[in-house]
Order: C-alpha cells, then structure tokens, then sequence
C-alpha cells in the first residue's frame, strides 16, 4: 500500500495514515487503501484495531481537496462495518473527515496537542454525516462544534465525551495500543453483540441511514446473482441465482 501502513502484534491491528506531507489528507486512493486495511482486519484473527496517523502535525486533515473523494466510504462504523473495537489516537489536526473517525470509533485517545475541527458552516458545504456528533456528545456541545466550526482543544473534547483520555505529546498511540490490548483480552462475542446493540442506538441521523441504505444496494448491484440474472435475460433462459 502507498498511503496506508499496518503492523499486527499478537491480538492487535494498528494501522496508519501515512501522508504526512499532506498532514494525512485522504485523497481517492488512500480511502479505498484503509478501506482494504480494515476489511483486512475485520476477516482476520485479530481482536481489535487502532488508527493513528504519522508525522507530527496532524491525525488526519479530511478529504484532499483536489479530489473530493468519498471519505465516508473508509471509516469503521459508517462506510466499513467492524464487529470489533476500534480504537483512535489523534494528535494534531483532526479535521472535517478526520473527525470522522473519532466519532465513529469505539474509543478514543487525544494527545494534548490535538484540535478537533469540521467548518462545514463556513466553507457552505456539507454532506450532512457530522450530525451524527449530536448521538454521541450532548447537544449543546455537538451544535457547537457543528453550527461556529471553532478548533476544539483535546481537553474540550474529553470534557464532552468525544475524547475518552487527553495524554501527553506523543503517548496517545502507546495508550491507544494498551487500551486496545485490553479490549483484545475480553469476550470477543460480548464485544461484538454490544457493538451491534450500541450502532442500532445511534444510527439515527438522515445521512447514516442514507449511507447503511447505499451499501445494501451496492452490495446487490455488484453481486454475482445481478451479473447472473442479466446475462440470463439475455440468453433467454431461467437463472441460476446463488445468493451471492
């Protein structure tokens, strides 16, 4: 992979955003890349994973703004479905689709020096995802942070629940990687059976579902039984449908 880099280590997947020169901006090729990674993982023996980026000045800076690829299409909990923990470690920049990934994820861990920003509001854009911030933090602080777009410090951000521990400079991937150690030790039927019963809780925003609803029917048009049934409706014979 180019952009993308994954260590494994007993039950423990970490796996880095590395595009440090452009202080880890997703651009197409990088999504479908972490993408891979984490169905990778999910398909794998390990039990939990944690994100984190490379280079000193940010976790992730969103989307290149030269391409506009589809970030939601890379992140656990929204366009990838894991059944196991995820676990993120922020420092620096967390940015418009970068902030995506804390709030998808199970847990997070912020270094001091992490800011978290998404300045839809300002820029006149959006695609509506970061209302899922009102889910998961209490709403005054989630208008907050949608409606003024301001740069929230690592403390703000624990202090309203998207940060569950602020560390010092550059700790946060040693933290993250031992409270995944953790989550690796436990039941990993429990853990997956709450994920799913948590998800169902917050899936309420508009977008969420409209994401959910897309990749069903991606997963149909792009099945073997669509493939099939074409291909018979032009032989002019009954199909051989499979299921998959």
């Amino acid at each position: 992979m180019k952009w993308i880099e994954v260590e494994s280590e007993g039950a423990l997947t970490t796996v880095w955003l590395s595009r440090k020169e452009k202080r880890n901006a997703l651009n197409s090729e990088m999504v479908s890349e972490l993408a891979e990674a984490l169905v990778a993982f999910e398909e794998s023996a390990q039990r939990a994973v944690v994100i984190a980026g490379r280079g000193e000045k940010a976790f992730c800076s969103g989307a290149d703004l030269g391409e506009m690829p589809e970030v939601w299409r890379c992140v656990p909990g929204l366009g990838i479905e894991l059944s196991k923990p995820v676990v993120v470690a922020v420092h620096g920049q967390c940015i418009a689709g970068g902030l995506l990934f804390p709030i998808f994820a199970d847990l997070c861990v912020a270094s001091e020096d992490a800011k978290f920003l998404y300045p839809d509001a300002k820029l006149g854009i959006t695609g509506g995802i970061v209302a899922a911030l009102a889910a998961r933090i209490p709403h005054k602080a989630a208008m907050e942070m949608i409606y003024l777009g301001r740069s929230t410090p690592a403390r703000r951000a624990y202090e309203v629940g998207l940060v569950n521990q602020v560390v010092p400079n550059g700790e946060h991937v040693r933290v993250a990687r031992a409270m995944a150690e953790e989550l690796a030790s436990c039941a990993p039927l429990v853990l997956s059976t709450l994920k799913g019963f948590v998800r169902d809780v917050l899936t309420l925003s508009p977008t969420e579902k409209w994401i959910s609803a897309k990749l069903r029917l991606e997963a149909v048009s792009n099945s073997e039984d669509a493939r099939e049934g074409v291909s018979a409706y032009t032989d002019k014979r009954s199909p051989n449908f499979r299921g998959v």
